[in-house]
């Protein structure tokens, strides 16, 4: 749940900011019909595996004579 104050500034509570582990830079990504909010430097690392993710699904398909 986010909060709006006055000034139409999102504010999330401290116990939220806490276990997303948001500090300064976040991520707002569109998913479906919501919004989620993540620390920047855990939505890069994710990209991170979900790009070496895609490699090697990519590769093992190469190997079984299949392409994307």
């Amino acid at each position: 749940p986010l909060f709006y104050f006055y000034n139409n500034s999102p504010q999330i509570p401290g116990n939220l900011r806490e276990f997303a582990g948001l500090q300064k830079d976040v991520v707002m990504v569109g998913v479906a019909s919501r919004i989620e909010i993540w620390s920047r430097q855990k939505w890069e690392a994710l990209q991170e595996d979900e790009e070496e993710a895609m490699e090697d699904i990519a590769e093992r398909m190469s190997e079984l004579g299949l392409g994307i």
